[in-house]
């Protein structure tokens, strides 16, 4: 059973909201959503009744600068979690938990940091972040060359945030966008985005590589392994990974069919594509709408996105179906 809820009625909170939105859930699975709007960042708690109270930061937090576009987030080794995004003039800041799951909330300039440490502060598109086993904070992004920037922080080793040039390290082609971020169980850093042409193009890190980079074309894996006989381009993408160490990059093409790069283990080094919808149907995604992957603890995968018509669509697999299924949520989901 699918419900709609509308936060803002819900709770009563009044504004324009940016299409800008970050969703976790806590240590005792109660949602969480962030949400901006002309002024201010505002969450949404779910409690354990099942209502929604509403929390302002930036006039809970004293000194701290609202976030007005591109935000991401992240969850800390330690549980915390951080909301980071750009002021209206550019700045690279955070709103953060102190301690777990804390009702109150703290504010960081990471400009401050950068300027400090010599770098000059990115403005970057596709802004999204990652926390490593051994609590590495990334927040990566593409610049106005589409270069991979990296501004990272270790803490216990580098206290100050810092910048590198993922795409000046690896000499990687520029990209477009639908920049994703996977973390594997052997440590490996896998950062994939659309270069202009719409071919999958991967950043990525293992330990073993010590300060390198590497930068190989998806597309063109997937086609020398017979996987297709020729490169499926697509519009938007979204990527993750499965409990079982497969890794996963689901996009759109022109046409709205959803398309899945995926690799498990046990191929080798081969990579495979599989159609899941055909955009011709009801079922057909907006090329031009964003798409998200979340996978649930139980392992069933998903693919969300828009239709043509602005309806939410849902594409799951679980462990022992025969094939992918595709619903329309907007047309099943009920008000409460």
């Amino acid at each position: 059973t699918w419900t709609i809820t509308q936060l803002a009625d819900a709770t009563g909170v009044d504004g324009e909201f940016a299409d800008e939105t970050e969703i976790w859930t806590n240590a005792t699975g109660l949602t969480r959503v962030a949400v901006l709007t002309n002024s201010a960042v505002i969450i949404f708690s779910e409690q354990a009744n099942g209502s929604f109270i509403a929390t302002n930061l930036s006039t809970q937090v004293q000194g701290g600068t609202p976030i007005a576009k591109s935000m991401t987030s992240f969850t800390t080794a330690d549980g915390r979690v951080y909301l980071a995004g750009y002021t209206a003039d550019d700045q690279l800041v955070t709103y953060f938990q102190p301690t777990a799951d804390s009702a109150t909330w703290a504010f960081d300039n990471i400009s401050e940091d950068l300027t400090s440490g010599g770098f000059a502060t990115p403005v970057l598109t596709d802004l999204t972040s990652y926390v490593t086993s051994w609590n590495q904070w990334s927040i990566v992004g593409l610049d106005t060359n589409g270069d991979i920037q990296n501004v990272w922080v270790l803490p216990g080793t580098f206290e100050v945030w810092r910048l590198d040039n993922l795409s000046d390290i690896t000499g990687a082609p520029e990209l477009a966008s639908g920049l994703s971020p996977i973390l594997t169980s052997w440590s490996g850093i896998n950062l994939t985005a659309l270069d202009a042409d719409g071919n999958l193009r991967v950043t990525w890190w293992v330990p073993s590589f010590g300060g390198d980079w590497v930068s190989n074309d998806l597309s063109d894996i997937a086609q020398n392994s017979g996987a297709v006989d020729d490169r499926v381009i697509v519009e938007v993408m979204t990527g993750y990974i499965t409990s079982w160490s497969g890794m996963n990059y689901a996009g759109v093409n022109a046409e709205g069919d959803l398309i899945i790069y995926w690799w498990v283990p046990d191929f080798g080094g081969d990579w495979l594509v599989s159609q899941i919808t055909d955009g011709g149907s009801v079922t057909g995604y907006d090329p031009s709408a964003d798409v998200s992957s979340p996978v649930s603890p139980e392992g069933t995968l998903n693919v969300v996105g828009s239709g043509p018509d602005g309806d939410v669509l849902r594409s799951s697999w679980r462990p022992g179906d025969a094939a992918w299924g595709t619903e329309v949520l907007s047309t099943i989901a009920e008000f409460i």
